[in-house]
């Protein structure tokens, strides 16, 4: 069992020793007090991870980090020049924000300041790994399907105006979207290939009151004196 802790020069803590600990020890703080960084000494420690230590250097100290974790009935644990001594790694488990990061995930980024409800999740690094390879094919998957609806509207913008039925060219396209642009190509071709038909443009009309007009006239007797 842990008796004594002394800390020094490790974020916020520049000199601290706890003393006197028992079985069950109950450590309150405001937030930004040092709570998450007296957890992660003792992940250092169970982990052998001296740079989590390291990369919490005392900003205004010129003295190294040091700790001192004094047990009951074993040596003390002793953390000096970036290294641990005389470990016991195995009687100690942490659950912090390394764990939640590590082991619980839920499709969503767990940081320190944005905590999202739990509300599917895996448990265990194994599967954690396994989640996070899932929601990469999912978001994949997603954004195949987003580009074969643009691809689907091209495809109907250009049939539309080219006058080519979409259900004709769904039956014979390829799967292969190369082959797919070479069928497009070629149907184009052939469609401006095709011959145009010029109508014959039809004799102009004479209105019906002119006809009429004129038709008198022709027939019309001489006037007599």
């Amino acid at each position: 069992m842990i008796t004594d802790i002394e800390i020094n020069n490790i974020g916020l803590f520049k000199k601290a020793k706890y003393s006197d600990l028992k079985k069950i020890n109950i450590v309150y703080a405001e937030n930004g007090k040092g709570k998450t960084t007296f957890t992660d000494i003792f992940q250092s420690h169970k982990d052998s991870k001296t740079s989590i230590i390291s990369t919490r250097k005392t900003i205004d100290s010129n003295e190294n980090p040091l700790i001192k974790i004094q047990h009951d009935t074993t040596p003390a644990t002793i953390f000096a020049n970036n290294s641990w001594r005389n470990r016991i790694s195995s009687d100690i488990h942490i659950f912090n924000t390394r764990f939640i990061e590590k082991n619980i995930y839920n499709g969503q980024e767990i940081s320190a300041e944005n905590r999202k409800n739990l509300l599917t999740f895996a448990l265990g690094e194994n599967s954690v790994n396994a989640s996070i390879k899932i929601d990469k094919i999912n978001k994949l998957e997603g954004i195949i399907k987003k580009n074969k609806t643009a691809q689907e509207k091209n495809l109907n913008k250009i049939c539309l105006t080219h006058s080519i039925k979409i259900d004709d060219v769904r039956s014979e396209m390829p799967s292969n979207i190369e082959e797919c642009d070479n069928e497009i190509s070629k149907r184009l071709i052939q469609k401006s290939s095709q011959p145009h038909k010029t109508p014959t443009p039809e004799p102009p009309q004479t209105p019906a009151h002119t006809r009429s007009a004129a038709a008198g006239n022709l027939y019309a007797k001489p006037a007599t004196s």
